[in-house]
């Protein structure tokens, strides 16, 4: 991938598009653009697009003190596509060939991308990808591939797209690692962007965390909750996934754990050792907390309660 002339105008449009995107004040505006100019004036040779953007989304997100300047757009994107999650489900279903149209769906998602192609109309991608005939067409090799397969790395690109991959990944015979980016720009898919196309994560309750009402900001679960620059602790809404109780909940981002919890673990009669599926909400901020209830109630769980000395008493309940 090369970068044009005729490229540099439309840096210059993503940089004050993230500006808006990010509410950045006329002040914070005018520093973006110039810093922007400033890449763009001493550019090297064989820079590509992708780099360009980077360094100019971190200059928004520096500027502006904001983690994910499209945050909005994105999780509208995701609304947007798991909406039409049934209706894609049963194109694959009821295709000759489920695995094609698994992946003419996936192509389909690519369109939602707000730097080349920021305006679009998304049902009529997924009619004109069914439809239209591959320009490269090497499914035949993905086919003679896969008995042999061990795994398969798939590379996501956008948010929202991530859900047409996800019918991909439910098609695919085969371990799937779906790789996202490690840090916002534009649009593109993020850890949580993925999780946030249905995907939910387990975690068990340990019993320091039972204690105290936390939850811990392991690598694998911080992405579902909110993160700031500088501010030490964020306020966000926890959702009962079972009775969508609302109750507020902290990330302390130094010491890495979400507070809030305790009063929900006495109400749900939580124990150490039970399990905690976390899911992000419907709307920006929220995080949907359920406790496992596929597990067995006659199972045996290992766990630590507290004595009537205040001592920890080590047992095992059903």
């Amino acid at each position: 991938m090369q970068t044009y002339l005729e490229c540099y105008p439309c840096v210059l449009r993503q940089a004050i598009e993230a500006a808006h995107m990010a509410q950045a004040s006329p002040i914070e505006q005018r520093k973006i653009v110039n810093q922007t100019l400033d890449i763009l004036r001493e550019l090297p040779d064989g820079a590509t697009p992708p780099e360009i953007g980077a360094q100019v989304h971190e200059i928004v997100r520096k500027i502006t003190k904001h983690p994910d300047p499209y945050s909005k757009v994105k999780q509208e994107a995701t609304t947007m596509a798991l909406a039409m999650l049934p209706k894609l489900r049963a194109i694959i279903q009821s295709a000759p060939d489920q695995l094609e149209a698994a992946v003419r769906l996936s192509i389909a998602g690519n369109v939602i991308d707000f730097g080349p192609k920021p305006d679009y109309d998304l049902w009529q991608e997924v009619e004109q990808a069914l439809a239209q005939e591959f320009a490269i067409d090497d499914l035949h090799l993905l086919k003679e591939y896969l008995p042999t397969a061990q795994s398969i790395l798939l590379i996501g690109d956008n948010a929202g797209e991530t859900v047409f991959d996800r019918l991909l990944i439910e098609t695919l015979p085969k371990t799937v690692t779906y790789v996202v980016r490690g840090g916002s720009v534009l649009n593109d898919a993020t850890l949580a962007d993925a999780h946030a196309a249905g995907n939910e994560i387990a975690i068990p309750l340990i019993y320091p965390h039972w204690r105290a009402g936390t939850l811990p900001l392991a690598p694998r679960v911080r992405p579902f909750f909110p993160t700031a620059y500088e501010t030490p602790r964020i306020r966000f809404i926890l959702v009962d996934g079972d009775t969508g109780e609302e109750f507020s909940g902290w990330v302390v981002r130094k010491e890495g754990y979400v507070f809030g919890l305790e009063a929900w673990y006495r109400k749900r009669e939580l124990m150490p050792g039970s399990i905690i599926r976390i899911r992000p909400g419907k709307k920006a901020g929220e995080v949907i907390v359920k406790v496992d209830s596929k597990r067995s109630r006659r199972d045996w769980v290992r766990t630590v309660l507290v004595g009537t000395d205040g001592g920890a008493v080590f047992a095992t309940l059903k």
